[in-house]
Formats: structure tokens, sequence, C-alpha cells
């Protein structure tokens, strides 16, 4: 399994950081990010937050096309299901995060890594046990520390 120790200030600004993803709210996102030492020393977080939503717009904005095929043999039937995506979009999509990586000196805490490997094997999951689930916006769901809830009352 993976184990680590993670700082409260990290954990902090990683709460904060998956609170403001799920409510797509990109200054709270940059601060974050900021805070948990991801980024360069100095930076604008307003132009930070403009960029990243501009990344975030982008996702939500490729042109996609799942394509499902099935196949069948006498005692079984196999289905899978590809995602196409337009390259010229993707590519500008890539060449964004790069510009938007280089320009605040991002790099992600080992911290970092360890939680979103945890919420990738969640997320695995989930979407196998509640497909239509968006645990980042489920109600029943609390990613806050009892501290942090507090901070927020």
């Amino acid at each position: 399994g993976i184990v680590g120790r993670i700082s409260p200030r990290t954990w902090a600004a990683m709460e904060i950081f998956l609170a403001s993803f799920a409510t797509e709210d990109y200054n709270a996102m940059a601060s974050a990010l900021s805070e948990m030492g991801a980024t360069g020393n100095d930076i604008d977080v307003d132009s930070f937050a403009k960029d990243l939503q501009k990344i975030f717009s982008s996702l939500q904005e490729l042109d996609t096309e799942i394509i499902v095929a099935a196949a069948r043999s006498s005692d079984a039937t196999a289905v899978s299901a590809n995602v196409v995506v337009d390259e010229r979009q993707m590519n500008a999509l890539f060449l964004d995060l790069v510009r938007v990586s280089e320009s605040y000196g991002l790099k992600f805490p080992r911290e970092f890594a360890l939680l979103m490997k945890q919420l990738l094997y969640f997320d695995r999951y989930t979407r196998l046990l509640a497909p239509s689930m968006n645990m980042l916006r489920d109600e029943r769901i609390n990613i806050t520390s009892n501290k942090q809830t507090r901070r927020m009352n």
C-alpha cells in the first residue's frame, strides 16, 4: 500500500484545492496550489487563477466522440469503448498546460502525488459501484477536516 506523512499545511491546502476543484473556484485553487508549495515564489495568484480557468474551460470544451464496439461469441459478449478527441484541441490544451506550468514554476509536492494516487484509486472504484456519482460534489462526502469545518462556520 501507499504510506506517507502529510504536513498540516499541505493537508489544509489540499482540502481547499479539492473543494475549489468541485466548485470551480479558480482563485481558491490557485491560492491552494501556491500554499502547498506547488508553484514558484511570488506568483500573481489572480493571473494564475485566470490561466487555470482557461485550461479547465478548454478541457470541458474538448470535442469528444465515444465509439462503442461489441463482439459476440457463442458463450460471451465483449464490449469495448474508446474516446476519440480532436487532436488540434488536445495539442492546444497541452501547449497551454506547458506554458502555465513554466510560467508559474509548477511542481507538485510528494504528498500531493500520494493523495492524488489514492483519489484515483477511490474514483475508479466509485465509477464501478456508482457510475453517476460525482464524489467531489456529493453532499454525503465531507473532504474537510474538523479544523477546516470550524474555520468555515
